[in-house]
């Protein structure tokens, strides 16, 4: 498992560091979540850099979030 930490979360990433099978992924940390892509397009706001045109067309085509 891949854990991509995010700003102000709780989990304690330290207690699974020496784990073999969870792995902590090392990026740049950015305030992106799926509450706020959800909330945006329910608002009809663009998600255009918060996620790749595959997946705009994707939502699109299956109406999520609407």
């Amino acid at each position: 498992m891949y854990v991509y930490p995010r700003p102000f979360s709780k989990l304690p990433i330290e207690e699974y560091q020496n784990h073999s099978r969870i792995h902590k992924v090392e990026a740049p940390l950015v305030e992106i979540s799926s509450t706020i892509i959800r909330k945006r397009i329910k608002e009809d706001q663009s998600i255009q850099y918060l996620v790749s045109e595959s997946v705009i067309e994707y939502i699109k085509e299956k109406n999520f979030y609407l």
